[in-house]
């Protein structure tokens, strides 16, 4: 009664903070009914394609799901850190039917917060949302439950989003109250 994959499948997560006036705000995604895990929210993710790096398949992830042109951003200085060529958290779930391996990048813009255009997952119907959520709004995942939203994330991305914002700000020893 278990399917067991053969292969492990490679996963990337892009988590995009923008500080907008100081305050920072995490790109986010609702699922859509087309993939798992629908009416969830997490961060852009999608697996990596046979053709790409991972660095590539993280930004296409970022377009396809949000319609954001990392490398435009870039190229415009808006990136003010950026973990996008390495990442900054590697897991597996050998529990899991697909024992995904996830890397897991990120970079932090400065504002304004960039407009989400259209992006293929709307038109498609694999997310029904994306949006900037202010990072106090998400809930750690010591106070997941007291907060209300236990299963209101995928894939924990509410843990791997204070993961990161840990280690930036432990790079820049800057407070992201």
């Amino acid at each position: 009664g278990r399917v067991i994959f053969l292969a492990r499948s490679t996963a990337v997560v892009g988590c995009v903070l923008c500080l907008q006036e100081g305050e920072p705000y995490v790109l986010m995604v609702e699922r859509g009914d087309k993939v798992d895990n629908s009416g969830k929210w997490c961060m852009p993710c999608g697996y990596l394609d046979w053709d790409e790096t991972l660095e590539e398949a993280v930004k296409r992830e970022v377009w396809e799901e949000t319609g954001l042109d990392l490398d435009e951003l870039i190229q415009q200085g808006k990136a003010v850190y950026s973990r996008i060529k390495q990442p900054y958290h590697v897991g597996s779930s050998p529990k899991s039917n697909r024992q995904n391996v996830s890397h897991h990048f990120a970079i932090v813009l400065e504002g304004p917060l960039p407009a989400l255009k259209g992006s293929d997952a709307l038109a498609s119907g694999e997310a029904t949302a994306v949006e900037w959520v202010r990072l106090s709004s998400i809930p750690t995942k010591e106070n997941l439950e007291s907060s209300g939203m236990k299963g209101y994330f995928a894939f924990d991305h509410n843990e791997d989003i204070h993961r990161f914002v840990s280690i930036w700000r432990e790079a820049n020893a800057e407070s992201l109250a």
